[in-house]
């Protein structure tokens, strides 16, 4: 939310988060407080690539590089202003925005240790008045990359070989068997998981409590020409002068306890266990890093707006303002 003395402006989205391909639905509020010049109302809608990354050696010779990458730019005038300029009043200007369908997730990293890197994919609504420029807002909304084939029903086992503390000098050891429901996930979904045991024989351990992670390895990589052929692409860890981790850094995103009782012991393993790739509260990017949600409050004056349709490039026909499309956004959930 923009304010200032003579008008207040928000955006509001229908959902928090999209695939690519999918239509935002949503709305720019207005609510004028004194008598103001503008023609319009304009709508920018902006994706950026973008990181940042720093290193210094033994000499404090300090390295950086920067870049910035539009994957979406675009500025639209939902609506012209008779005269020039707009009256008191609160006004809702209803736009639906489609979106590309071979966009890349939102994601944001930051290096927690050694070489200093942001590197982020974010996605934007702008909505401002068209001669004043203090008068805008911008509304962040989150984008879920479409992979390929997801689902694709195969299961995917994975063992671990743990050493008991019992027989360390003899080396002896239990299985861990993991089995995933999928191969490949979507960013919103859930990863389901059997955990079972194998102990070969072995006096079974005490094993009271096991611990669930989701974590995110995130690498940083350039691509540079091989000098014996102009068509080989080889992958490097150093990038404009700074080298990062070899292999990654490493991030919990999510972990969670299973304590065993008296009546049901740990190691007769767990069916049907759900790591959630996408929160309640938060909301995940395609590589798991979450995001806080925009904020939800809603000023009382936004439930009753003057709607305002618009012919523009971005403009929502009315029957579209009438279905369960915008049926979540103030001034419309009566309709």
């Amino acid at each position: 939310m923009a304010s200032i003395q003579s008008a207040e402006i928000f955006v509001k989205t229908g959902k928090d988060d999209y695939y690519g391909g999918q239509t935002v639905f949503g709305c720019v509020y207005l609510r004028v407080l004194a008598p103001c010049a503008a023609s319009g109302v304009r709508l920018k809608v902006s994706g950026v690539e973008s990181y940042s990354c720093s290193s210094s050696n033994d000499d404090t010779v300090r390295t950086n590089c920067n870049r910035k990458e539009y994957l979406l730019s675009s500025y639209v005038t939902i609506h012209l202003f008779k005269g020039g300029s707009v009256g008191l009043g609160q006004y809702a200007f209803p736009f639906q925005i489609p979106l590309p369908l071979d966009i890349p997730g939102t994601f944001e990293a930051v290096s927690s240790v050694g070489t200093q890197y942001k590197a982020s994919v974010q996605y934007f609504i702008e909505a401002s008045l068209c001669e004043d420029s203090a008068i805008k807002v911008q509304h962040y909304f989150l984008v879920h990359q479409r992979i390929s084939s997801p689902g694709d029903g195969l299961k995917t086992e994975h063992t671990a070989h743990i050493p008991t503390p019992y027989f360390r000098l003899k080396r002896m050891s239990f299985t861990v068997h993991i089995t995933t429901d999928e191969q490949v996930y979507q960013s919103d979904k859930h990863v389901k998981i059997d955990l079972n045991f194998d102990f070969k024989g072995i006096v079974k351990p005490k094993l009271k409590r096991i611990e669930v992670k989701l974590l995110r390895c995130f690498k940083i990589t350039s691509k540079r020409r091989s000098v014996l052929s102009q068509d080989a692409i080889v992958s490097s860890n150093v990038l404009d002068g700074i080298e990062f981790p070899e292999n990654g850094e490493w991030r919990t995103l999510w972990s969670s306890a299973i304590v065993g009782t008296v009546d049901h012991s740990l190691l007769s393993g767990f069916q049907d266990l759900y790591v959630p790739l996408k929160e309640v509260e938060r909301m995940p990017t395609i590589n798991g890093e979450f995001l806080q949600r925009n904020n939800d409050h809603i000023p009382d004056w936004m439930t009753e707006c003057s709607i305002i349709h618009s012919d523009s490039l971005y403009g929502v026909p009315l029957r579209i303002t009438e279905s369960n499309e915008f049926s979540r956004l103030p001034s419309f959930m009566t309709l």
